[in-house]
Protein backbone atom coordinates (compact mmCIF):
# COMPACT_ATOMS: atom_id res chain seq x y z
CA UNK A 1 0.00 0.00 0.00
CA UNK A 2 2.76 2.41 0.50
CA UNK A 3 4.32 2.61 -2.63
CA UNK A 4 1.01 2.86 -4.20
CA UNK A 5 0.51 5.54 -2.27
CA UNK A 6 3.40 6.68 -2.55
CA UNK A 7 3.36 6.81 -6.99
CA UNK A 8 -0.13 8.63 -6.25
CA UNK A 9 1.20 11.46 -4.47
CA UNK A 10 4.07 11.71 -6.74
CA UNK A 11 1.60 12.37 -9.44
CA UNK A 12 -0.29 14.92 -7.77
CA UNK A 13 -0.57 18.74 -9.28
CA UNK A 14 -0.34 21.71 -7.22
CA UNK A 15 -3.50 20.94 -5.07
CA UNK A 16 -3.99 22.02 -1.81
CA UNK A 17 -5.35 18.75 -0.53
CA UNK A 18 -5.97 15.47 -1.65
CA UNK A 19 -8.20 12.44 -0.75
CA UNK A 20 -6.96 9.06 -0.04
CA UNK A 21 -10.02 6.66 -0.72
CA UNK A 22 -10.40 2.64 -0.88
CA UNK A 23 -11.68 0.98 -3.90
CA UNK A 24 -13.13 -2.14 -1.30
CA UNK A 25 -15.34 0.47 0.50
CA UNK A 26 -18.17 1.07 -1.82
CA UNK A 27 -20.52 2.23 0.74
CA UNK A 28 -19.18 5.92 1.82
CA UNK A 29 -21.59 8.36 0.59
CA UNK A 30 -21.03 10.94 -1.75
CA UNK A 31 -21.63 13.70 1.06
CA UNK A 32 -18.85 12.01 2.73
CA UNK A 33 -16.06 12.54 0.17
CA UNK A 34 -17.43 16.11 -0.23
CA UNK A 35 -17.08 16.63 3.28
CA UNK A 36 -13.78 15.77 3.94
CA UNK A 37 -12.61 17.30 0.55
CA UNK A 38 -14.01 20.45 1.87
CA UNK A 39 -12.00 20.43 5.09
CA UNK A 40 -8.81 19.27 4.24
CA UNK A 41 -6.68 22.24 4.68
CA UNK A 42 -3.19 22.81 3.53
CA UNK A 43 -1.39 21.76 6.80
CA UNK A 44 -3.87 19.09 8.16
CA UNK A 45 -4.96 15.79 7.82
CA UNK A 46 -8.60 15.55 7.67
CA UNK A 47 -10.68 11.82 9.34
CA UNK A 48 -14.28 11.24 8.92
CA UNK A 49 -15.51 10.09 12.18
CA UNK A 50 -18.75 8.10 13.13
CA UNK A 51 -19.39 7.14 16.74
CA UNK A 52 -16.21 8.27 17.61
CA UNK A 53 -14.71 5.70 15.10
CA UNK A 54 -12.32 6.95 12.55
CA UNK A 55 -12.77 5.80 8.79
CA UNK A 56 -11.98 6.43 5.65
CA UNK A 57 -11.54 8.68 3.25
CA UNK A 58 -8.51 10.75 5.07
CA UNK A 59 -7.58 14.25 3.34
CA UNK A 60 -4.15 15.04 3.36
CA UNK A 61 -3.32 18.57 2.76
CA UNK A 62 -0.76 19.57 0.81
CA UNK A 63 2.23 19.59 3.73
CA UNK A 64 2.08 15.98 3.64
CA UNK A 65 2.82 15.02 -0.14
CA UNK A 66 6.18 14.71 0.50
CA UNK A 67 5.85 12.42 3.48
CA UNK A 68 2.91 10.27 1.25
CA UNK A 69 5.97 10.10 -1.93
CA UNK A 70 8.41 8.60 0.49
CA UNK A 71 5.80 5.72 1.67
CA UNK A 72 6.95 2.09 0.90
CA UNK A 73 6.29 -1.33 1.82
CA UNK A 74 2.63 -3.12 3.33
CA UNK A 75 1.66 0.16 5.39
CA UNK A 76 -0.41 3.54 4.02
CA UNK A 77 -0.14 6.72 6.02
CA UNK A 78 -1.39 5.78 9.06
CA UNK A 79 2.55 6.50 10.48
CA UNK A 80 2.02 10.05 9.15
CA UNK A 81 -1.27 10.33 11.30
CA UNK A 82 0.22 8.82 14.39
CA UNK A 83 3.39 11.26 13.96
CA UNK A 84 1.40 14.12 13.30
CA UNK A 85 -1.70 14.29 16.17
CA UNK A 86 -1.65 18.01 16.30
CA UNK A 87 -2.83 18.25 12.66
CA UNK A 88 -5.57 16.00 13.19
CA UNK A 89 -8.97 17.49 11.94
CA UNK A 90 -11.15 14.74 12.91
CA UNK A 91 -14.74 15.08 10.87
CA UNK A 92 -17.69 13.81 12.72
CA UNK A 93 -20.48 12.29 9.70
CA UNK A 94 -23.18 10.34 9.61
CA UNK A 95 -21.84 7.72 7.37
CA UNK A 96 -21.25 4.39 8.63
CA UNK A 97 -19.94 3.18 5.66
CA UNK A 98 -16.54 5.32 6.88
CA UNK A 99 -15.47 1.69 8.36
CA UNK A 100 -16.93 -0.99 6.31
CA UNK A 101 -15.06 -2.46 3.59
CA UNK A 102 -15.33 -5.75 1.16
CA UNK A 103 -12.55 -8.23 1.99
CA UNK A 104 -14.67 -11.52 0.34
CA UNK A 105 -17.65 -12.22 -1.91
CA UNK A 106 -19.71 -12.69 0.98
CA UNK A 107 -19.39 -8.94 2.63
CA UNK A 108 -21.29 -8.18 -0.89
CA UNK A 109 -24.05 -10.76 -0.80
CA UNK A 110 -25.47 -9.17 2.95
CA UNK A 111 -26.45 -5.69 1.79
CA UNK A 112 -27.11 -4.91 -1.64
CA UNK A 113 -27.24 -1.46 -1.32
Amino acid sequence: MGYSLADGASALPAWSAALVALADMPWIKSETYLAVAASTLAGQVCIPTYRGRRGHPVGFGSQFFGSLERLSGDYGASRLILDNPEKVNELPVEDPGIYRDVDHPRDLACCKE
